[in-house]
């Protein structure tokens, strides 16, 4: 489910994200994700969807969002990405 949300929102601006338009994606990865899925998830995305992710992530730290979590899903899509993500 994850790669395709994140397929279907590949293509938007970083600065064009909205939280409700996307919000299942936010879902997701606020509070649907046991800490403990979190790698194993990000595992299984390609590049471009690490990218996205990492867009949601920037855009949801910038909007407040819960940053613990967030900071779990940055942590492992740097890793399965490299810097520069």
């Amino acid at each position: 489910k994850l790669q395709e949300l994140l397929a279907n929102a590949a293509d938007i601006y970083f600065a064009d994200i909205k939280v409700e338009d996307h919000e299942a994606l936010f879902d997701i990865v606020y509070s649907k994700t046991r800490e403990d899925d979190i790698k194993a998830i990000v595992a299984q995305l390609d590049q471009d969807a690490l990218d996205t992710l990492m867009k949601f992530i920037y855009k949801a730290l910038e909007l407040g969002k819960n940053s613990g979590v967030l900071f779990k899903w940055h942590a492992a899509v740097e890793e399965a990405a490299g810097l520069g993500c």
